[in-house]
């Protein structure tokens, strides 16, 4: 889920195609990785071990909010948890690349 302004649409249309068809659903978000050449500009200006940890602390802050934020827009839309009770197998925020974390996902 993006957290776009459509999200909203497709997570209604998820909710209630698991109810037609007794699903479950696995609602993720991806937080994507710096291309290589990115990489590498940052790596110019700070050594692999604060790279590292600046990587990490960044990446447990984005998680935790867009987790928050994944919570919220699901109460939003679905005027509370308990509308969806059963549907939900998880909430996850990962890092790659999109398509790649899909497909390991729908697997």
């Amino acid at each position: 889920m993006d957290l776009s302004p459509n999200s909203g649409y497709v997570l209604r249309y998820a909710v209630n195609l698991a109810r037609r068809h007794a699903a479950k659903l696995i609602v993720l978000h991806v937080i994507e990785e710096l291309p290589p050449t990115a990489k590498s500009i940052v790596k110019f200006y700070l050594d692999d071990e604060k790279l590292k940890k600046l990587s990490e602390e960044k990446t447990a802050y984005a998680k935790e909010r867009i987790y928050k934020n994944l919570i919220e827009l699901c109460k939003k839309e679905l005027n509370s948890l308990l509308e969806a009770e059963g549907i939900f197998n998880s909430f996850e925020v990962v890092e790659g690349y999109p398509a790649d974390e899909i497909l390991k996902k729908s697997g």
